[in-house]
């Protein structure tokens, strides 16, 4: 069994060698540096909010119904803060170009430079 799989293995690389194999199979081409600071906000504020309203109230289903209904709101206001960040990002590309100071460019949150050249190679059409 062992050969047979590696024998279309091997048959694959030759119809095409280019291709690779994914090395983390969680991890997209385009990453996004917030999402992680993003997952681990919903659940923390879930649990805060959680533990706030239940301390307030001595009611757990008030408690695990506001804990639930912070996650959307948790996740719009993190991915809006991160599209800034991107605009900010991107608004500074020029003024990187030009190898400015860094005290002088404009502060971003996270470094979007992988993200940005993932997206760009999305984009690009196949020549071929």
């Amino acid at each position: 069994m062992a050969n047979a799989s590696t024998s279309l293995a091997a048959d694959f690389d030759e119809i095409d060698p280019d291709i690779e194999p994914k090395k983390n199979w969680f991890r997209t081409t385009a990453y996004n540096p917030s999402t992680n600071p993003t997952i681990f906000a919903i659940f923390s504020n879930a649990l805060w909010t959680f533990m706030i309203t239940f301390g307030l109230s001595g009611r757990k289903r008030p408690a695990c119904a506001v804990a639930v209904l912070s996650a959307p709101v948790t996740t719009a206001l993190w991915l809006v803060e991160a599209m800034y960040d991107f605009n900010r990002w991107e608004a500074s590309r020029t003024l990187r170009e030009r190898n400015l100071p860094k005290f002088i460019l404009p502060r971003s949150i996270y470094n979007w430079d992988e993200f940005a050249k993932a997206e760009q190679m999305k984009n690009q059409i196949p020549t071929g």
